[in-house]
């Protein structure tokens, strides 16, 4: 895998980790779980 698209994919799961914290402590638990949900979803997409 292209070593641009692995720095791309991890940079956009920390930036949507951080956006579930920001939901999160705002009281968001349903967004949060959604966006945690996506952070993953790009991890997972390295192993592909």
């Amino acid at each position: 895998m292209n070593e641009d698209l692995i720095r791309y994919r991890r940079e956009k799961s920390r930036e949507t980790l951080e956006d579930a914290r920001i939901l999160f402590r705002a009281g968001g638990l349903f967004s949060a779980v959604n966006r945690i949900y996506q952070a993953l979803f790009y991890e997972v997409l390295l192993f592909s």
